[in-house]
C-alpha cells in the first residue's frame, strides 16, 4: 500500500467519522427522533474499510515478525475498548443526570443494569436474545445498548467480526486444543453470522467479511489486480476515460439507489433515508475497491499526516 492509498483510506475515515457524529448530534440531540441518515452512511463506510484494513495489516504485521494472537487480540482491545470505556462511563453519569433532574425519559426504558452488563461486555443486541424476544415473546431474554448510547451497537459488531477474524488467522497455533478452541469460535461467530443476514444494519457483517476477503486477495496474489488495472489504464486515454465513466456510474446509482428505497418503493411516504440496503453497500464496495486500486500508480512522496491526524482523531471521536 503507497503513500496516495493510505492517505485516501485515512480521508474515508475521517470522512465517516464526522459523517457519524453530525448524524447523531442531529437525531439525539437537535431533533430527538429525527434523522438525515449520514450517520448510517458512515457507519457503512466504516465497516468497508474495517473489512479490508484489518485483514491487511494483519497479514502484513504476521508475515514481516513474530505476530502472535496475543498480539493480535491485545492491539483489537486496546484500539476499542479504550474510547469505548470512557464513553460508557460518561454516558452513565449524563444519562443518570439528565433522568433525576430533568422531564427527558426517552431511552428510559435502556437504562438498566441489564442492559449495562451487555454494553460493557459487547453483548447488546446479542442474536439469541433478539431470537428469544421475537420468536418466543420473551422480552426479558432482550438486550440493548445502555440507556442513550444507542450507536454503540456498531462497536459491539465489530468486536466479534475482530475476534471471529483472529481465530481464523490464527487458526493453527490455537487449535492444540481443538474442543476449546471450537466451543470458543462457535460463540463468537454468533452474532457475525446473525447480522451477516439479519439484525441491525440489514447485512453489514457480510459487508465485513466480503472486504475482508478482498483484503486477504490483495494480499496474498501480491496486489495482482492492481497491477493488471495500472497496466490496462496505461494503454491509452481511451481506457482512462472508460475507466471515469465506470467510476462515474457507480456515483451515480449509489444516490438512484439511496433514492428509490427511501422514496419511490415506500410510494413517496417519507419516513426516513435508508442506507442500509445490500445493493447500495454493493456499489459503494466496488468504488471504494476500484479508486483504491488506481492509486496504486500514485507517486505521492508521504503520507499526508494531517488526514491521517484527522482519521485517528476522528475514531475516538466516534
Amino acid at each position: 500500500m503507497n503513500n496516495a492509498q493510505a492517505t485516501y483510506l485515512d480521508a474515508l475515515r475521517g470522512f465517516a467519522a464526522q459523517l457519524v457524529l453530525i448524524g447523531h448530534i442531529f437525531s439525539m440531540v437537535l431533533f430527538p427522533g429525527e434523522t438525515t441518515g449520514l450517520g448510517d452512511l458512515g457507519v457503512i463506510i466504516f465497516f468497508i474499510l474495517s473489512g479490508f484494513l484489518i485483514t491487511y495489516t494483519s497479514l502484513l504485521k504476521k508475515s514481516r515478525t513474530d505476530y502472535p494472537f496475543s498480539g493480535y487480540l491485545s492491539d483489537r482491545f486496546f484500539r476499542i475498548f479504550v474510547p469505548y470505556l470512557p464513553a460508557v462511563i460518561l454516558i452513565v453519569l449524563l444519562d443518570s443526570y439528565v433522568f433525576r433532574f430533568t422531564e427527558a425519559k426517552e431511552y428510559f426504558e435502556h437504562f438498566n443494569l441489564k442492559n449495562l452488563i451487555a454494553t460493557l461486555t459487547m453483548a447488546q443486541q446479542h442474536p439469541v436474545g433478539l431470537v428469544m424476544d421475537n420468536l418466543l415473546g420473551l422480552s426479558e431474554f432482550k438486550l440493548t445498548t445502555f440507556g442513550s448510547g444507542r450507536p454503540l451497537w456498531t462497536v459491539a459488531s465489530e468486536w466479534w467480526l475482530y475476534l471471529v477474524f483472529g481465530f481464523l488467522l490464527f487458526y493453527k497455533p490455537l487449535f492444540e486444543r481443538p474442543f476449546t478452541f471450537i466451543a470458543i469460535f462457535s460463540v463468537a461467530l454468533i452474532p457475525p453470522l446473525f447480522n451477516s443476514v439479519a439484525g441491525t444494519g440489514q447485512g453489514l457483517s457480510l459487508v465485513w467479511f466480503m472486504m475482508s476477503g478482498l483484503g486477504y486477495l490483495y494480499f496474498k496474489t501480491d496486489k495482482a489486480a492492481e497491477n493488471k488495472l495500472l497496466d490496462f489504464l496505461k494503454v491509452g486515454g481511451k481506457e482512462k476515460t472508460a475507466f471515469m465513466l465506470l467510476l462515474a456510474i457507480l456515483l451515480l446509482l449509489m444516490p438512484i439507489r439511496f433514492f428509490w428505497v427511501s422514496y419511490v418503493e415506500p410510494g413517496f411516504v417519507f419516513e426516513r433515508p435508508i442506507f442500509y440496503d445490500f445493493n447500495f453497500y454493493l456499489l459503494a464496495m466496488i468504488f471504494v475497491a476500484l479508486l483504491f486500486l488506481a492509486l496504486g500508480g500514485s507517486q505521492m512522496k508521504a503520507r499526508n499526516k494531517k488526514v491521517a491526524f484527522l482519521a485517528d482523531y476522528s475514531y475516538s471521536l466516534y
